[in-house]
């Protein structure tokens, strides 16, 4: 693995801190699912959505788990807001 400096503002880097803590990721894996994201929308724009959208803003943030499904976990979140499963 390749070390990458970046330079940004101090509030931005707290922001992503701050996020990264929140969805028990890292600030370097959440830049890596964003550039990824970013470079399959580039390559495929059919599997994409479209530039400055909400969606394409947050696609990246949060790690997907690979035995999960896109469907499945949508079900997932709609149960637990209507309180149809143990937290």
């Amino acid at each position: 693995m390749t070390k990458l400096t970046l330079s940004m503002d101090e509030e931005v880097v707290a922001t992503a801190k701050r996020l990264a803590e929140q969805h028990q990721t890292s600030v370097s894996a959440m830049f890596t699912n964003m550039v990824k994201a970013m470079a399959t929308r580039e390559t495929h724009p059919e599997r994409g959505v479209p530039a400055g959208s909400t969606v394409a803003r947050l696609t990246g943030i949060l790690p997907i788990p690979a035995e999960q499904s896109d469907r499945e976990l949508i079900a997932e979140a709609i149960a637990e807001r209507h309180g149809l499963t143990e937290r």
